[in-house]
């Protein structure tokens, strides 16, 4: 019982105890350390610090955009148009019941609309889908073309917005 009290403050330590005798280690092996930078600077033309690892964070900005760009839609023509105003009918029709609905509301009307559950997306700015929403974000895959839109004030709008979106949906994951 008393060494399961001192089991924790045991293992808390032993990352400290270990990294005590590196430098010695080496020295008594004969190797010497490897160079490593101490962090990341940003590049600058002519000077490379030795200290630090060079990057480009404009060039690392525009990649952690990137899982928005969206894909080129397989899906064209009239169907498209049909299927948004199908969208914003029946999300209209929903906030007439209720005005604010929560984002699994919406969802279980697209899926009553005929929508396949799996193609269907919503999402609030607050990220809390089970919360009535003042705005929701909506999305329908329909055969690889994505049907964005907002309901807002009870006022849906919808439009073929193109494939999916480098995360494989057609809105962006929460958190992004």
């Amino acid at each position: 019982m008393r060494y399961r009290r001192r089991l924790p403050v045991l293992l808390a330590l032993l990352p400290l105890l270990s990294a005590c005798g590196g430098d010695a280690l080496v020295a008594a092996r004969g190797a010497a350390p490897s160079p490593s930078s101490l962090g990341a600077c940003p590049a600058q033309p002519g000077a490379s610090p030795a200290a630090c690892t060079p990057y480009d964070p404009d060039a690392l900005m525009a990649s952690n955009e990137m899982y928005r760009q969206r894909g080129p839609a397989p899906t064209s023509g009239p169907e498209l148009a049909e299927q948004a105003t199908r969208i914003e009918q029946s999300l209209e029709a929903l906030t007439v019941a209720t005005p604010r609905p929560t984002g699994r509301q919406v969802l279980a009307a697209l899926v009553a609309s005929g929508f396949a559950p799996a193609s269907v997306q919503a999402s609030t700015s607050s990220g809390e889908i089970d919360l009535p929403s003042r705005s929701l974000a909506i999305a329908v895959d329909w055969h690889g073309t994505c049907l964005v839109g907002e309901l807002r004030d009870g006022q849906a709008k919808v439009a073929p917005a193109g494939g999916y979106i480098a995360d494989g949906g057609c809105l962006a994951l929460e958190g992004h």
